[in-house]
């Protein structure tokens, strides 16, 4: 995994709604092994949160889903594998245990645009 930059605190605008939000914009890597959406689900505080859900929809309708980790090594992060094939934009997004949305959706260009080579994409989400 490649280092990644410092986690930047987006301060909650007045009157915005509790729930989680990308703390950094995506990541993409190209020097992965395998192709995969990963990353971390925080706490306010930025320490990582475990049994937290989120969905990956692509625009085809194909869903999926993964539960941030609760191990000693992991605690807090997720990984869910994607493929190779075709090229896609997948919808990231946490919900509740009901489905809900908990955050706004962050779009993850795979295999496409200027990073079309990257296999991996990196999403760490920290709640408001």
């Amino acid at each position: 995994m490649p280092a990644l930059a410092p986690v930047v605190t987006v301060p909650n605008q007045p009157g915005a709604q509790s729930g989680y939000y990308a703390a950094i914009a995506v990541i993409d890597d190209a020097s992965c092994a395998g192709n995969y959406i990963l990353g971390q689900v925080q706490n306010p505080d930025g320490s990582p949160a475990a049994g937290v859900r989120l969905t990956f929809v692509d625009q085809w309708g194909n869903r999926g889903e993964a539960v941030s980790k609760n191990g000693a090594n992991d605690l807090g992060n997720y990984d869910f594998p994607i493929g190779f094939n075709p090229p896609r934009a997948i919808r990231a997004t946490v919900v509740d245990s009901a489905g809900n949305p908990l955050s706004p959706a962050v779009v993850i260009q795979h295999h496409q645009g200027s990073n079309s080579d990257a296999s991996c994409h990196h999403v760490i989400w920290r709640l408001n």
